[in-house]
């Protein structure tokens, strides 16, 4: 059949359009916004999905059904059908017989169709269609692409009918797109293996800077007792030559007592036993040096790994972090991404809208208060801290930022970053490290562990030491419970 492919079923109830996009950055910035954000759809990777395969022959005059569903599934829709019929002829006594097939595409009716016949759907492209000769294989494609979508679940049937005798395989593919709320669901989980993989790639860096300082002051050890080895077995040389001189002057002279020489050859002989002891420490040291230096190539090499892998998925968090939150706040609402956002480790601040968002949220008296009245303390305090820096925060905020810092070390990846590139160009410029130092009103709450301020948070107010009490203090009033907020309102 050839043709549009506008013969299904007419419908009853108009359903608004689907969205299909790209990812959530390309739903950002579609103008205008669609009306029913539940019906974007997202493309990606496996959008191919195979719903039948097999291999099959046909006598001449001879016909088949193959039967293949379409799935109901909540996280996954279908846009489109292919069915690819590649055929070939058969051989006879009288040589190759061409193979001649034709193919219908039909779906049958749910209950709610009714007694129906099955409804033709479907159309053949022309410029996908090929026929069978002798040096080629037979194609035909049958293409079902409605013009309301999602597919229509349910049972779907392809039958073939043969001219002649032939050997087929059919295959049937779907163009598979992911609902908002899967996509969403799916960019949140690849965001917190992001931000669990960057906790392991920092830990693991630091752990490899500190195995290449101590490698580097063992090879600094290795190359002093090195030194001491070869000053001593020149040394010992060096008297076993002056040894080995007496003897041969006393030879000639013969001024030497017998006890005088046999105390010479005990010297030279406990001194060939001290040169060779020598020579073996420097060997073996000279190959532990060796292997030292081999080592820190090799932890060099790791830790320039790491380094390009935390840049990597540091950057991917940044995507997620910008986009994610804003198409979360567009699809499930302003709730969503508030808590997508402290999901992802950064804030949700407003929503970039056209006439067709402020329709949306036309209910709300102002988008941004509501925002930032679903926005947690201690993200008010982390995004002042980070866009205003240290120096605009007030005494309490600075002394719960450094308590953050140490129950939170994920959520300052960015200031590790930019005291590490301040390192690097101090280095480059061969300047010393530079020393950071806490205020001294500060300098008391870095004293405390993770632990320590996971069993004060944990506590009840009186089980509390005097000077625990105010950093509970602190922890409830700069807390990160959104849930808190919602009471409150």
């Amino acid at each position: 059949r050839f043709g549009s492919d506008d013969d299904e079923s007419t419908v009853t109830i108009q359903k608004p359009p689907v969205t299909v996009v790209q990812s959530v950055e390309k739903l950002n910035e579609l103008r205008p916004k669609p009306k029913d954000p539940q019906a974007v759809l997202f493309e990606y990777e496996g959008k191919r999905a195979s719903l039948l395969d097999e291999n099959e022959s046909l006598e001449t005059r001879e016909s088949r059904t193959h039967r293949f569903v379409v799935p109901e599934e909540t996280d996954r829709k279908f846009l489109s059908l292919t069915i690819t019929v590649v055929y070939r002829g058969v051989f006879t006594a009288r040589g190759y017989r061409l193979g001649r097939i034709a193919a219908t595409l039909f779906r049958v009716p749910t209950k709610r169709d009714g007694l129906s016949p099955p409804i033709p759907i479907g159309y053949a492209p022309y410029e996908s269609q090929q026929l069978n000769t002798g040096t080629t294989f037979g194609k035909t494609v049958l293409v079902h692409d409605p013009s309301e979508k999602p597919l229509k679940s349910g049972v779907y049937n392809v039958v073939l009918g043969a001219a002649s005798a032939t050997k087929y395989s059919i295959t049937v593919e779907a163009h598979a797109v992911r609902t908002a709320n899967a996509e969403l669901d799916a960019q949140h989980k690849r965001g917190v293996e992001i931000q669990d993989r960057l906790k392991v790639c920092r830990v693991a860096t630091d752990d490899l800077w500190t195995s290449m300082r101590l490698g580097e002051r063992k090879v600094l050890v290795v190359q002093g007792l090195m030194d001491e080895a070869e000053v001593e077995s020149s040394r010992c040389e060096g008297e076993t030559e002056r040894c080995n001189q007496e003897l041969q002057i006393d030879d000639e002279r013969m001024e030497m007592t017998d006890e005088q020489r046999k105390a010479l050859y005990t010297q030279v002989r406990t001194l060939e036993v001290e040169f060779a002891h020598w020579c073996r420490l420097f060997a073996s040291r000279s190959q532990e040096r060796v292997d030292l230096l081999k080592g820190l190539r090799v932890l060099r090499e790791e830790r320039r790994k790491r380094l390009e892998e935390i840049e990597t998925l540091s950057k991917d968090l940044t995507w997620l972090q910008k986009h994610v939150p804003s198409a979360a706040g567009l699809v499930q609402g302003i709730d969503a991404a508030t808590k997508s956002a402290l999901l992802l480790n950064t804030t949700f601040e407003n929503i970039k809208s056209d006439a067709a968002t402020k329709a949306k949220w036309k209910k709300l008296a102002s988008v941004k208060g509501l925002v930032t009245s679903m926005m947690t303390p201690a993200e008010e305090v982390r995004r002042r801290h980070r866009q205003e820096g240290w120096n605009a925060l007030t005494l309490p905020e600075q002394q719960w930022v450094v308590l953050d810092r140490i129950r939170e070390p994920l959520k300052y990846g960015w200031l590790a970053d930019q005291e590490a590139a301040e390192d690097l160009d101090r280095e480059r410029k061969n300047l010393k490290p530079l020393k950071r130092k806490l205020p001294r009103s500060c300098r008391g709450m870095a004293g405390y562990s993770k632990g320590e301020l996971d069993r004060v948070a944990a506590c009840t107010f009186d089980k509390l030491t005097r000077q625990e009490r105010g950093v509970w203090k602190l922890m409830k009033r700069f807390h990160n419970d959104p849930q808190l907020l919602v009471d409150r309102r």
